[in-house]
């Protein structure tokens, strides 16, 4: 698990064009294309690019936090010298610097991989 790597995988995939779901839908896959249209289907497409790359699924989980008011969906990636956010828009950064950006978490798979969800109550450690 390199920080290039990541990187990489981050800076590819945020470089699809944004595109929201229909407001009566929420799709978490990506396009016809296999491009993500939205920040859940970024999300999910870093998690399977990474975990293609040998990235185990354990180290990296989907979260849900608010920016501005409205849900945003991100990646929270655990390596040794602390977790990164994987974010549309965004390199990847410390979860630490989501409070100075005024992000405020609010949900996060249990485990990587899970399918349960838990509440989400600080930034700097996960």
């Amino acid at each position: 698990m390199n920080l290039d790597d990541l990187a990489e995988v981050n800076y590819r995939i945020n470089q699809c064009p944004y595109q929201a779901d229909p407001p009566s839908f929420d799709d978490w896959r990506p396009g016809p294309d296999g491009c993500p249209r939205d920040c859940d289907s970024y999300a999910v497409g870093k998690i399977r690019a990474l975990f293609k790359r040998g990235w185990p699924i354990s180290a990296m989980r989907l979260a849900v936090c608010t920016v501005d008011g409205g849900g945003h969906c991100v990646v929270i990636v655990a390596m040794d010298k602390g977790d990164l956010v994987l974010s549309n828009g965004f390199e990847p950064f410390p979860v630490s610097d989501m409070e100075r950006l005024g992000w405020v978490p609010v949900s996060i798979q249990e485990s990587g991989g899970s399918e349960d969800w838990v509440r989400w109550t600080g930034c700097t450690s996960v």
